[in-house]
């Protein structure tokens, strides 16, 4: 039996344009599950992102998501926003991309705490 593809619109706003609806205008913590669309909300959403203090999220090694950046790429990211990693659940290799050795683990959970907030802490 063949797979339907069913193609499905979702109206949604980022970060940046929620907080000030809700007159937010800094965050202490953000914490992050969103099955690979970590990358794409913290980069449409860099001037809240900039003044937060604290980011948990988890991210994975290896790819379960389309177009899913992977661990890597979001520590990169955050550190080109100086951010700094304080905690990683499992220490990354670069052989855990492997998408067919299931000994390797295949996500971590992280905290970065933003460098240039961090006297507010």
């Amino acid at each position: 039996m063949p797979v339907q593809t069913i193609k499905v619109e979702v109206l949604s706003r980022n970060l940046n344009n929620f907080l000030k609806e809700k007159s937010i205008d800094k965050l202490d913590v953000i914490w992050m599950d969103v099955q690979g669309l970590e990358l794409e909300i913290l980069q449409s959403s860099v001037e809240v992102i900039k003044n937060t203090k604290l980011i948990y999220l988890e991210s994975e090694f290896r790819t379960i998501y389309k177009d899913q950046p992977l661990y890597p790429d979001i520590k990169k990211y955050l550190e080109e926003i100086e951010y700094k990693e304080i905690y990683n659940r499992v220490e990354y290799r670069p052989e855990y991309a492997k998408w067919d050795n299931w000994d390797y683990p295949g996500d971590t959970d992280s905290i970065f705490i933003n460098l240039n907030e961090c006297n507010r802490i």
